[in-house]
């Protein structure tokens, strides 16, 4: 059963472009025979493998620097989100240690998420909260996620995450 219904989330995950409506529409028809949980499970884990093939493929390709907030604020939210601070993105704060960041650029799962009824703080939390560990681990392993999910989208007009450069 878990090949299957990992199969189907996997093929509209891969097929998805900028319109995730086709895939939370799996996810949520999958979720009605194995649950929401397992469902968010199998979406996270094709979340995972994309962004972590992504980092392989162009991590080296990328000019980095010192520190690893600068190398975040570069990799992560400039190039690989297309976050354009100033125009849909504020760093709300930066140090050496931490760096406090407010997004409100197009989101194809907050889209999705309101078409299907969905709550953002679950799905968010359960399919594309991982992949920022793993994804900034690979950049530095001692860069800390953590996502606001008192200030997500649409019950805040901004997403807000922090990163920390534990010692």
């Amino acid at each position: 059963m878990k090949k299957d219904n990992y199969s189907i989330i996997e093929k509209e995950f891969l097929a998805k472009g900028k319109d995730y409506t086709k895939l939370f529409k799996s996810v949520c028809s999958v979720a009605e025979e194995i649950g929401m949980d397992k469902a968010l499970e199998y979406l996270e884990e094709c979340v995972i493998q994309k962004k972590v093939l992504w980092l392989e493929e162009n991590l080296g390709r990328i000019k980095r620097t010192k520190n690893p907030i600068d190398d975040v604020l570069k990799i992560f939210y400039e190039i690989y989100l297309g976050i354009s601070f100033g125009h849909n993105g504020k760093v709300i704060r930066k140090t050496d240690k931490e760096l406090v960041v407010r997004c409100w650029n197009k989101c194809p799962v907050l889209n999705a998420c309101n078409k299907f009824g969905l709550d953002t703080k679950k799905i968010c939390r359960q399919a594309y909260h991982r992949y920022a560990e793993v994804f900034l681990s690979r950049i530095h392993p001692k860069l800390k996620f953590q996502r606001n999910y008192n200030r997500i989208r649409p019950y805040s007009s901004f997403c807000e995450e922090k990163i920390i450069l534990k010692n």
